[in-house]
């Protein structure tokens, strides 16, 4: 008697394996028993991979439905996904911080960089170049996080948590650069010029929270400065590879125009009459100086502050922070050439501020060389305070 032949479940879901030799598949998974009994490739393994990598991205690219489908979005979700698959797919999420760090850069990309310069073709490496330095320079990312949170605080943003960030960001920042600027490198010039310049940026749009603009205790110069003085060691250092490399366009030179009408003269004349004073030669020459550079960034309408700040020279800084009176002056004049920039939200009235304060710091006898530049931003030199 024949032995019967046995029934098996029809089944078209068995691996391709099993279905190309016409065997039964049990269907097992990752690898079904023939495949695993022959020590083949199961494509069960290599299907369920792939079902996998089809969900990661779908989570994260979220794409639109085609017309075929948008009557059942279903088919999208990674829910439907989950319940017509054998396992669990991974979906991926964002912690408050990675979406508050995102919003950051979109704004930075978006709005804060048009405040960073008034010369379009600036605006567009500050928008586009810098973040890209950024991205390959990790101590810079933060630096734009810390201004775009305060751009928008300064927008007038009710998230409080926006000011907090910023000062977090921005010590972060410093944090970083300070290993990078002791080992300043042809590949890291960059980014440590754009974090400088950033930290100026920020010191500026933040020192109202202090006593004084101009000083952070006795015998010390005040941040913002120091930042950019850093940047004159950076440029010093790495000048030749800054100028041939993404951020060269900034020093190409800018056209020079004629400066504020009476700066030059008037500190000349002060120059004159500093000289005429019981001091050794080697001090009127580190004045003389500051001046000369002075009247030379004076012409420069975008840079001129900036640039002046930067190459004034070590024995002039020394003056400045011990209250040196004529020191003084003189940086009340250069107080000018932060106006002549463009109006900028973290400049606000910084050249007035700057002014009051120098002004407090002089005897009555020197205040009256301030009368001009004092007229030009519209204060009365005869009140007392701001």
């Amino acid at each position: 008697m024949p032995l019967a032949r046995r029934s098996h479940r029809k089944t078209r879901t068995g691996c391709p394996n099993c279905k190309r030799r016409r065997i039964k598949c049990d269907e097992q998974k990752p690898s079904c028993g023939n495949c695993l009994q022959h020590r083949i490739e199961c494509e069960y393994a290599e299907s369920q991979a792939m079902n996998g990598y089809s969900s990661l991205t779908s989570a994260t690219a979220s794409p639109s439905p085609s017309p075929s489908n948008r009557g059942n979005t279903r088919a999208l979700s990674p829910t439907s996904q989950v319940q017509s698959g054998s396992s669990p797919q991974p979906q991926a999420s964002l912690s408050d911080d990675d979406v508050l760090n995102s919003r950051l850069i979109h704004h930075y990309s978006t709005a804060t960089y048009l405040t960073l310069s008034d010369k379009p073709e600036f605006q567009y490496i500050w928008q586009v170049e810098v973040p890209e330095i950024a991205f390959e320079h990790r101590f810079l990312l933060p630096m734009l996080m810390a201004v775009s949170a305060l751009h928008m605080c300064r927008k007038g943003s009710p998230e409080v948590r926006y000011m907090s960030y910023s000062y977090h960001q921005y010590e972060t920042a410093l944090k970083g650069s300070s290993l990078a600027l002791s080992n300043i490198s042809p590949s890291n010039c960059h980014a440590l010029y754009a974090v400088s310049a950033l930290a100026f940026v920020f010191e500026l749009g933040t020192s109202y929270n202090h006593d004084s603009l101009l000083y952070r205790g006795a015998g010390i110069l005040a941040p913002w400065i120091m930042h950019i003085q850093g940047v004159r060691t950076i440029m010093l250092s790495t000048w030749a590879h800054i100028k041939a490399g993404v951020l060269g366009t900034m020093f190409d030179g800018e056209p020079s125009g004629n400066g504020p009408l009476e700066l030059e003269s008037c500190v000349n004349e002060f120059v004159g009459y500093i000289e005429t004073m019981p001091l050794v030669p080697e001090q009127i020459i580190v004045y003389r100086n500051a001046v000369n550079e002075l009247i030379k960034w004076s012409k420069m309408p975008y840079s001129g502050f900036f640039g002046w700040v930067c190459l004034f020279g070590d024995e002039y800084g020394s003056l400045l922070a011990r209250k040196d009176p004529y020191a003084l002056v003189i940086f009340g004049y250069s107080c000018i050439l932060l106006r002549t920039g463009g109006p900028k939200y973290w400049i606000s009235r910084w050249p007035e501020g700057l002014l009051w304060e120098v002004y407090g710091y002089l005897r009555p006898s020197l205040r009256g060389w301030l009368e001009w530049p004092m007229r030009e931003l519209g204060m009365n030199c005869r009140q007392a305070s701001p």
